[in-house]
């Protein structure tokens, strides 16, 4: 009895000496795979910038507009939900799952929403993903004539406009929408 008593001790001691060490290699992963999904969104954003005369979504010129977005659109924003739905932009993209950070869970079920829709977006006819369903904000300032640009951003930043934005810990009040 004594025997069973002191291997569960061991067993208890080793779990808790593991169980951070797991909890912090699962942080990493999901931090690398949101790395990832930067790195898919900002290819298909060049790639859409090289089809459109070097000019990323927000760029566009007011008749490329028109053909894109619609005439339901007066001026193209930088509202991620309108541009991530942009057909050339859903093709690069290939699924609303690069969309949705691993370290931003709240998004989730927004997401699993904007996956069902993701064949039927058309900004055109106004068929847009929501933003709730997506955990990245783009930089206005992003251009592809300056490589150096951030193009996006995951959405623990203080604001849109790097030169007066900090990243936001996890201790503080909810990041910007």
């Amino acid at each position: 009895m004594t025997e069973m008593l002191v291997t569960t001790a061991i067993i208890a001691m080793l779990a808790a000496l593991l169980l951070p060490t797991l909890g912090r290699s699962k942080a990493k992963a999901n931090r690398i795979k949101c790395l990832n999904n930067l790195s898919t969104i900002g290819k298909a954003l060049t790639m859409y910038g090289h089809d459109f005369e070097e000019r990323l979504p927000w760029q566009i010129l007011e008749p490329q507009q028109r053909v894109q977005l619609g005439s339901k659109w007066s001026d193209f924003t930088l509202a991620p939900g309108a541009i991530f739905s942009l057909p050339p932009m859903v093709r690069e993209i290939g699924n609303a799952k690069v969309l949705l950070s691993p370290c931003d869970p709240e998004r989730a079920v927004f997401n699993e929403k904007a996956e069902a829709m993701w064949g039927e977006l058309d900004p055109a006819q106004n068929k847009i993903l929501p933003d709730d369903a997506i955990s990245y904000l783009l930089i206005e300032g992003g251009d592809l004539a300056r490589p150096t640009t951030v193009l996006a951003v995951t959405r623990n930043i203080s604001d849109c406009d790097l030169r007066q934005a900090r990243w936001v810990g996890a201790d503080e009040e909810p990041v910007i929408d």
